[in-house]
């Protein structure tokens, strides 16, 4: 019995020691609140300026449609899915993101060893998909866009080459590019949405688990 209450107190010794060391070598409490801050006005930043993009896009698609007198209730409904589905799909998937990622750096940074700071950092890269949410998905929604723009500039200008006026270049400038949005309102806004979600459902079922 005393052997057993000798042996806890040695490690709760070396328990405390390896975490004052460990918070000697990683940043304090304070410092990764800090951090986390940090990344989430910038993870909120970065998201928040895609989605508005996205609202952009929408109401010119809208304001187009309107001004040719051809707005139908299919319009009407990628509307309300682009105002109201999206954000909620984002904010639950973006808070249980967080939530779970706080927990995660929390619980390893304050252990004892610094091996268990290598495996949450394994753990963020590869289990919580973090880089692919916070670098990759970002990076190649601004390429995607970007690859957009491009095509519908150099076709406007093929186009424009071979007019023969100005308003034509207008017209032949505007139904590409309106093309282009509309093909990336179409095909990349719900899969965006629906992806998120699909990870909010996959952090749900880790903290259940």
């Amino acid at each position: 019995m005393l052997s057993s209450s000798a042996c806890a107190l040695a490690s709760t010794r070396k328990a405390q020691n390896g975490t004052q060391i460990y918070l000697s070598i990683y940043p304090s409490n304070f410092f990764i609140s800090i951090y986390l801050s940090i990344y989430r006005c910038l993870f909120i930043s970065i998201y928040l300026s895609i989605y508005i993009s996205i609202y952009l896009f929408s109401s010119f698609n809208i304001l187009i449609e309107f001004s040719f007198n051809c707005l139908s209730a299919s319009y009407c409904l990628h509307l309300i899915h682009a105002f109201f589905f999206i954000p909620v799909l984002f904010f639950l998937s973006f808070f249980s993101f967080d939530l779970f990622l706080f927990t995660t750096f929390l619980s390893n940074v304050l252990s004892s060893f610094p091996l268990h700071f290598f495996m949450f950092l394994l753990r963020l890269f590869f289990h919580s998909h973090f880089l692919l949410k916070c670098f990759i998905i970002p990076l190649f929604s601004f390429l995607f866009l970007l690859l957009l723009l491009i095509l519908a500039f150099f076709y406007s200008f093929s186009l424009f080459v071979f007019s023969t006026s100005f308003k034509e270049f207008i017209v032949f400038f505007l139904f590409p590019f309106y093309s282009f949005i509309q093909t990336f309102l179409h095909f990349y806004t719900p899969f965006h949405s629906y992806f998120f979600f699909f990870l909010f459902f996959i952090r749900w079922n880790s903290f259940i688990h």
